[in-house]
């Protein structure tokens, strides 16, 4: 998996350096947040901004979700179109929850 792209859902403090850090790794990065203006930090670079969750999730195999908590995740990732888009991906979620929500995100 090390060519997989990966997309940073969430660029607060975490998100951001994650994707910089990865970028800076030779990775492929993928970002998107809810208000654009913490994605224009990347532009232009070598990571790419999407300008919609859909297209973030379907940039890459590996999705790392950093934002406040299960809640807000499911909000973006359980619709529609958004929900089919990560069939066959690698979730890998940083938000806050408990373990109950943990497992029911994963099934």
């Amino acid at each position: 998996m090390k060519s997989a792209n990966i997309t940073v859902v969430g660029l607060g403090l975490m998100g951001s350096a994650l994707a910089r850090t990865l970028s800076d790794a030779g990775r492929k990065v993928t970002v998107w947040n809810r208000s654009p203006e913490k994605a224009r930090a990347f532009e232009p670079g070598t990571v790419s901004v999407a300008k919609t969750i859909k297209e973030a999730i379907t940039a890459s195999s590996i999705i790392v979700v950093c934002v406040r908590d299960y809640e807000v995740t499911n909000h973006l990732l359980r619709v529609g179109e958004v929900e089919r888009s990560l069939s066959g991906k690698a979730i890998i979620q940083l938000s806050t929850g408990t373990p109950s929500q943990a497992r029911e995100a994963s099934a």
